[in-house]
């Protein structure tokens, strides 16, 4: 009987743990490969289990693209000051992209632009610092690949 109880425990708590790891794996965006652009925010999602962020991007054609651009859990967001973006912002975004293409990314690093630069000759452009050691724990070496429909809704 402890024998059962005790295999049917080990067995919970291994398929909790899979699907724990499942949630949070990163194998759909190109790990060690970064982008760098600039936006305007359309939309800005502040809500657990992560944050999103959606940008209107002009390409090299000129024309405007939509991006979608995923981000931790909220706490971390809010250490480091990214509660304050909002619809309309300008942004400087630096990103790991998607492995198939799509327009969308795992953010790294952002800027925001301020409407009225207090200082003249002042770029205007205020560092939301991340610290690298939240990301970096998050990123496995060797990334699962895995599908991401999410993001075809967005691109």
């Amino acid at each position: 009987m402890k024998k059962t109880i005790g295999t049917a425990a080990i067995a919970g708590i291994l398929s909790f743990a899979s699907a724990t790891l499942a949630h949070h794996s990163h194998g759909n965006y190109e790990i060690g490969r970064e982008i760098q652009f600039q936006g305007v925010v359309t939309e800005f999602h502040f809500a657990n289990p992560h944050v999103w962020v959606f940008m209107d991007v002009e390409n090299e054609s000129g024309e405007t693209e939509r991006w979608a651009l995923e981000g931790g859990g909220t706490g971390s967001f809010s250490r480091a000051g990214w509660d304050a973006i909002a619809e309309g912002d300008h942004l400087s975004v630096v990103c790991t992209p998607t492995r198939d293409g799509d327009n969308g990314c795992f953010i790294t690093d952002i800027e925001i632009r301020a409407s009225n630069p207090a200082i003249e000759g002042d770029s205007g452009w205020t560092n939301l610092a991340f610290p690298d050691q939240l990301f970096s724990a998050n990123f496995p070496s060797e990334p699962e690949i895995s599908e991401a429909p999410y993001l075809s809704e967005y691109g």
